[in-house]
């Protein structure tokens, strides 16, 4: 039976973390694409030019860790055409030619698989996937930021400003040099396509989603919350109703009790809504070397093992609806629910606690 190769392709921080967890799984690893200034990468392995790893016979599959659009856009979309299995933490180009990709893994009868591009080491997608085969998904919401959670756990635990807690998180290794994809909620639109095209099975509508970052949080405002006993969490949000699916990407308020109040630092959580198991929770690493890894090492091993990548998705057009206009929201926890005041910033900023009154998932 021939033997089931893999190309890495880019040896950063995610690819070399993926390299080493395919090497104690004694994985058959073909070649690593790469700059040849990469003097990480192993030199028997390294291969610099892209036709070198379309036409090679014994890839079987290749996981694209290159980060950013043009490079990856032509190297899976060359490489499904070629009947290469595709696995992907990227994203960026996942939300941006998800039906795309998916098309050309159906005609030519390969496996498209990105589990790593949301949550990181937390498989929700993988769980997702399985739950839709016999469930309604009716609502999700959650941290799917590691970033901006570790920025907000910098202002609110330890009494940072906005600046300082950016500032640490670019120390750490937690926030790239320029965070506005993050601070701004970009990285949580491109994920929430994703869940969204899995969870409801329906093209979504980027500019639809009502969305407010962090950015420009005002200290007045900061001091407010911490002076309401509640914690400021950056949540993705989506809600399946009878004129389409409600979506938002804003900074909530959440009670001391709250389940994702214990969410710290670069830990990912996500609560799935469902018909009939109610309540679903989710919690892990969102992001880093082996937890991303690993969950690019889950995919490749689900490829190798021919389990189908459950890509049956028809993309609906369901209409993708703002779930709020107001730009925050404030959470409680009775025990049963949680029921989520949605306030203007104008009117917390002037003291005015609850502009008006709604529940959602």
């Amino acid at each position: 039976m021939k033997e089931f190769g893999i190309c890495i392709c880019g040896f950063g921080i995610v690819g070399s973390g993926t390299y080493e967890i395919l090497q104690k799984l004694n994985a058959y690893v073909v070649s690593i694409f790469d700059l040849p200034t990469n003097k990480r990468v192993p030199e028997n392995l390294l291969v610099s030019n892209l036709d070198d790893v379309i036409n090679d016979k014994r890839i079987d599959c290749i996981v694209e860790c290159l980060g950013h659009e043009k490079l990856p856009y032509e190297l899976i979309t060359r490489a499904l055409k070629a009947g290469k299995s595709v696995v992907t933490s990227n994203k960026e180009t996942v939300s941006n030619h998800f039906e795309e990709y998916v098309r050309l893994s159906k005609e030519n009868h390969c496996h498209f698989l990105y589990e790593a591009s949301v949550g990181g080491g937390m498989p929700v997608l993988s769980t997702l996937k399985g739950v839709r085969l016999y469930e309604e998904i009716l609502g999700f919401y959650g941290i799917f930021n590691g970033t901006t959670n570790f920025v907000l756990g910098e202002i609110f635990d330890n009494n940072k400003t906005m600046d300082e807690a950016i500032k640490e998180a670019q120390r750490l290794g937690f926030a790239e040099s320029d965070p506005t994809d993050d601070l701004e909620g970009n990285d949580l639109l491109r994920k929430g396509y994703i869940l969204g095209a899995l969870a409801f099975d329906h093209s979504l509508e980027m500019k639809n989603i009502a969305r407010c970052g962090i950015k420009n949080l005002s200290q007045s405002f900061i001091d407010e919350v911490k002076r309401s006993g509640k914690i400021m969490k950056f949540l993705l949000m989506a809600n399946k109703e009878d004129d389409g699916i409600h979506y938002a990407i804003v900074p909530t308020l959440v009670a001391p009790n709250s389940r994702f109040n214990v969410v710290k630092k670069e830990y990912n959580a996500v609560l799935f809504k469902t018909k009939y198991h109610e309540d679903l929770f989710m919690y892990g690493k969102g992001a880093g070397k082996y937890p991303t890894g690993s969950a690019i090492v889950e995919d490749v091993e689900r490829i190798r093992e021919g389990v189908d990548d459950l890509n049956s998705l028809s993309f609906s057009a369901t209409p993708t609806i703002p779930l709020i206009e107001a730009d925050y929201l404030v959470e409680d926890w009775d025990g049963r629910i949680f029921r989520k005041h949605i306030i203007a910033k104008e009117e917390f900023d002037s003291y005015k606690l609850v502009a008006r009154f709604e529940d959602y998932l």
